[in-house]
């Protein structure tokens, strides 16, 4: 099956008729698909928000990467408990991503590494889509990612769609802008940042292309090989 076929089986919001992302993951992935690959995702959806059911079913996105990649181990994190999709292939765990170690209320980004190890190949943030988790997300995660991987960060319009809770700091520096900065001068500069994380970050990311679904911009960046 294709890949936009697959979507709409489980009715992720990636499909054609809600952000249409799947037209850019079937240019990045296609090539992917018979190779044994780690892939981590942060933001997994239950479809049951104050009593409203969309169709959408549980982990709709992970049971699209497991259908799409046949070989790979998929992992997912959110705020809640979603091991009612776990499977032979499909593992998800509790961790807040605004977190780089853990809070007092939540596991942080580092305890997905200490369950999962690192070397993902792909690793996707869809989580909560803030500011300052796109950007910790980022700055933490990127060491965690293969050479040649990709790293995607979906959602970039809670850049520009202000003021709200995806920009409580109301930084200019969203994540959107981090991005593009880095499309123009090859730079990060953010923030929410440690300087290593960024020194990292400028010494590895390789390519940064920018898409615009239906709805939303979509970033996928690629590490250097080495």
């Amino acid at each position: 099956m294709r890949l936009d076929e697959i979507a709409e089986k489980y009715v992720t919001d990636k499909r054609i008729l809600e952000h249409n992302y799947v037209q850019y993951y079937e240019k990045y992935f296609e090539g992917l698909r018979g190779k044994k690959l780690k892939i981590l995702e942060i933001g997994i959806y239950r479809p049951c928000v104050q009593g409203v059911k969309d169709g959408r079913q549980v982990g709709a996105s992970l049971k699209t990467w497991y259908d799409y990649f046949p070989d790979a181990e998929i992992y997912g994190v959110d705020l809640g408990d979603f091991t009612d999709v776990d499977n032979e292939r499909i593992k998800t765990t509790i961790c807040n991503q605004s977190y780089r170690e853990d809070g007092d209320d939540y596991p942080g980004l580092s305890s997905v590494i200490d369950e999962y190890g690192g070397d993902f190949d792909i690793i996707i943030d869809d989580g909560g889509h803030t500011m300052e988790q796109q950007l910790v997300t980022l700055g933490y995660m990127f060491k965690y990612l293969n050479s040649d991987g990709i790293f995607v960060v979906e959602d970039l319009h809670t850049s520009y769609v202000a003021p709200h809770a995806y920009n409580p700091t109301g930084t200019k520096n969203t994540a959107l802008n981090v991005l593009q900065e880095f499309q123009r001068s090859g730079k990060i500069v953010s923030e929410f940042m440690t300087d290593s994380e960024i020194g990292y970050l400028n010494s590895h990311m390789d390519t940064c292309v920018i898409h615009k679904g239906n709805h939303s911009e979509i970033s996928f960046i690629t590490k250097k090989n080495g």
